[in-house]
């Protein structure tokens, strides 16, 4: 009982290890979203003058390159993480087969884990082909996307997804039935404006795309102020912190070992 209970212990410490990493990543990829919302912001106005100075200190001159490296890299974390659950998924069951009920509530979670990881991967590889896509890399976004259906285990919506964007950027384009409407309940901000752009130039629907156009305009600029609003807490953190160690540092100096620090 004891080695089955410390071997339970660890599971849980993995499984929460796991968590961390998957929404450290899940904040990073918010942000690479906000900035590639942002970047199609291009406003004439000159009342906009410092939120265009705004745009320019958070957005790289090459947000898909940057964002396609960011993607990458969390990819690569939520596989490593795929492969840790699965194998712990494996000793796991060796120990449910003892019929311990704590063995199978832990096995339901991994299970459940693994599902979700699944997920997070599939929609990242989505997501990359439609930036490999926005970047003239077809070849490479289309072997994504065939990846992803080719997958037995995939969301089926993330597949059937995945076909449709591969039918408007295949050399031969062609719009398969329901296009539209998988994008639009399977994409969000800029690859849902990516991928209706590519199907309403196609389509050759001047007035979808204008409509499109304009609510991107909207959707960019409120991306600039989230920018902003992300950027504020670390700054404030930097300024307290060097507001402290200089509390510190005076406080050392005139107290001494007295010091409260």
């Amino acid at each position: 009982m004891i080695t089955l209970g410390a071997v339970f212990f660890y599971s849980q410490t993995l499984f929460d290890s796991w968590e961390k990493p998957q929404i450290h990543g899940n904040l990073e990829l918010y942000q690479t979203n906000i900035i590639l919302q942002a970047q199609e912001w291009n406003p004439e106005n000159n009342a906009f003058k410092n939120l265009k100075t705004l745009k320019v200190a958070f957005v790289s001159k090459q947000p898909l390159e940057t964002a396609i490296k960011q993607y990458e890299k969390v990819r690569k974390s939520a596989a490593g993480n795929l492969e840790k659950i699965q194998l712990q998924l494996t000793k796991q069951t060796d120990i449910s087969v003892s019929n311990l009920e704590l063995g199978k509530n832990r096995q339901k979670q991994l299970q459940v884990s693994l599902q979700q990881q699944r997920k997070v991967i599939d929609r990242i590889d989505l997501h990359l082909g439609i930036m490999q896509a926005a970047q003239a890399n077809i070849d490479r976004a289309i072997q994504i996307w065939a990846d992803l259906k080719e997958s037995s285990e995939i969301d089926p919506d993330i597949g059937e997804t995945a076909l449709a964007l591969s039918g408007l950027w295949s050399d031969s384009p062609k719009i398969l039935p329901g296009s539209q409407k998988l994008i639009e309940n399977n994409l969000t901000g800029w690859f849902r404006f990516a991928s209706l752009s590519k199907l309403y130039k196609l389509q050759q629907t001047e007035e979808n795309l204008s409509d499109l156009l304009f609510s991107n305009q909207k959707n960019a600029e409120e991306a600039v102020f989230k920018l902003g609003i992300v950027s504020i807490p670390p700054l404030i953190t930097g300024i307290l912190g060097v507001a402290l160690l200089i509390v510190i540092i005076i406080q050392r100096v005139i107290r001494g070992r007295n010091s409260l620090w």
